[in-house]
């Protein structure tokens, strides 16, 4: 007797789902998608290390980097949001949509490297944020530096050790 109990609360119930225009709210703390915000990102690729499904991907050349996000593959662990040194990335709060195939809704950022301002060539982008959390105090000149490709850093510091280098003989007495 105890099916047919039930059978007939269930008939007498409403429907539980809800009719299309109308959706299920999104639990609170929901993973979505990996958003990029390329204002911010400076390639560093700590992303696409700490990913365990490697679903992020960075590819450079000389002139530019591009970020690859393959939501096929991604398991919304958070790692990649949580060791962004620059809060570049954040997960969507509303699930993503029905897709057939698994790079459908892959994404992929294409950013230029900054100029350096000596010589014209691409440089590596250092963010303000990562030289506050790597060093107590910042100067000028090291905000200068971080501007720089590689080459003219190199330039500078075997500028300052030549300098410094000849001051040490010039009070020796050489």
């Amino acid at each position: 007797m105890n099916i047919w109990e039930l059978v007939f609360s269930n008939i007498r119930r409403k429907p539980v789902t809800l009719r299309f225009p109308q959706k299920v709210p999104t639990p609170l703390k929901f993973r979505g998608l990996v958003k990029l915000d390329t204002s911010k990102c400076i390639g560093c690729g700590i992303c696409a290390y700490v990913c365990p499904d490697k679903a992020i991907e960075i590819t450079g050349n000389q002139n530019y980097y591009e970020w690859n996000y393959t939501p096929g593959r991604c398991t919304f662990c958070e790692r990649c949001v949580n060791y962004c040194p620059v809060s570049a990335l954040n997960l969507e709060s509303d699930p993503a949509p029905a897709y057939n195939h698994k790079d459908e809704l892959k994404q992929t950022h294409r950013m230029s490297y900054p100029v350096c301002p000596e010589c014209g060539q691409p440089a590596l982008p250092v963010s303000e944020t990562l030289l506050m959390q790597s060093f107590s105090q910042i100067t000028d000149e090291m905000r200068d530096w971080i501007h720089l490709c590689e080459r003219c850093r190199r330039r500078r510091y075997q500028k300052i050790l030549k300098s410094s280098y000849q001051r040490g003989n010039n009070s020796r007495g050489y």
